[in-house]
């Protein structure tokens, strides 16, 4: 029996964004398998908040950009931290962390592993080569649409593994009827509701979502579309705004934030994931399927990666209203296909993106390192 890890995850992620999310469903994941994790980042973040909520370990060390003296304590305050509890293993999940790390690889040599969710392409420049080619053991994607950024910054194949993210399949089951969700949402149990949840951003693609739901409704007029999610760089006036000028309020249903987002999901029929950008992890799409939902999701970064194309969802191609709405109506008009793809969309999700997958793949690379 291989022996029990003591991992450090540098999660010094500010908000809780999709890479935070994946970083602390793996550390959740690799305690489960019997290895001691411990979380660092930036005390009282969402991340650091969330690790204490699920019982990890965690230690304030935000490793953000300071001042020439505040970075060597940084780094002194890292070097005590893996020497003093005896870290295996350095995991970091954003630049920062993994900036600081790479430069104690003179005196410590513990495996650095980089995993990069991060949709923008890291700089061609030979420092930033340095830092991921030969002061870095091994970088993670959760997707292979972030391969060749990496490939032109120089590394190689070997040097690159993908591992996609996994879902919580225990907490996102589907345990309640779509209808019985409609009903304490204060719907119709009976009407169809097609829904996007999200932050409310451009690049999350809702525009598209109401052009196509606009098109849907002239063939089926009794149809309910849902948008969930909070203000951000679009306000929710203004998609009503917009619904109102396309015809369409009366159909839409919207929702602020929803901190227990497994009522919305479950009172869908089909779920829609419209972005025109980001997506390199997509944790909405992964949601919807472990919860048995149909996919309607665009032809974005790891969107195609996880919905399987006429197995668990359809997928359309990136700000194309007419192909969403054709999309929407073949899985409206065949009950049938909605359930099949429903049962394939946990099952995938089950065998392919659940945290027990993503720790067991992940540990694998680990214990390679070693």
């Amino acid at each position: 029996m291989k022996k029990r890890l003591k991992i450090l995850q540098l999660i010094n992620v500010r908000w809780f964004n999709a890479c935070a999310w994946y970083a602390l469903n793996l550390s959740r994941g690799l305690r489960e398998r019997g290895h001691k994790v411990i979380v660092a980042g930036n005390q009282g973040s969402p991340v650091y908040k969330r690790a204490e909520k699920y019982g990890l370990p965690v230690v304030n060390l935000p490793l953000g950009r300071v001042n020439p003296y505040g970075a060597a304590v940084h780094l002194f305050r890292l070097k005590s931290l893996i020497k003093g509890s005896s870290v295996d293993v350095v995991n970091a999940h954003r630049g920062e962390g993994h900036s600081y790390a790479s430069l104690l690889r003179g005196f410590q040599r513990v495996p650095l592993v980089r995993t990069r969710g991060d949709q923008r392409p890291p700089l061609v420049h030979p420092l930033n080569l340095l830092l991921h080619r030969w002061l870095t053991d091994m970088v993670i994607i959760p997707s292979p649409s972030l391969r060749p950024p990496l490939l032109k910054l120089g590394l190689g194949e070997e040097e690159l593994e993908v591992i996609p993210p996994g879902v919580d399949t225990a907490y996102f089951q589907p345990k309640v009827s779509s209808s019985e969700a409609k009903v304490s949402l204060g719907l119709d149990g009976l009407t169809p509701l097609v829904g996007m949840i999200g932050r409310l951003s451009p690049v999350k693609g809702h525009r598209f979502f109401i052009d196509a739901a606009s098109q849907v409704v002239r063939e089926w007029p009794k149809v309910r579309f849902l948008i969930a999610g909070e203000d951000a760089q679009i306000k929710s006036r203004e998609l009503r705004s917009l619904a109102r000028s396309k015809g369409v309020f009366k159909n839409f249903v919207f929702l602020p934030y929803q901190k227990e987002v497994r009522n919305a999901i479950s009172a869908l029929d089909l779920g829609v994931v419209a972005s025109v950008g980001s997506e390199t992890i997509c944790r909405v799409a992964l949601e919807f399927m472990a919860m048995g939902k149909p996919v309607v999701g665009t032809r974005v970064n790891s969107i195609p990666y996880l919905i399987a194309d006429g197995l668990n969802g359809i997928v359309v191609p990136p700000a194309a209203p007419q192909a969403m709405a054709q999309a929407i109506l073949e899985l409206l008009q065949d009950k049938d296909k909605r359930d099949e793809f429903g049962r394939e969309a946990r099952r995938r999700v089950e065998e392919e993106f659940s945290l027990e997958r993503l720790a067991e793949s992940t540990e694998r690379l680990y214990y390679d390192l070693l």
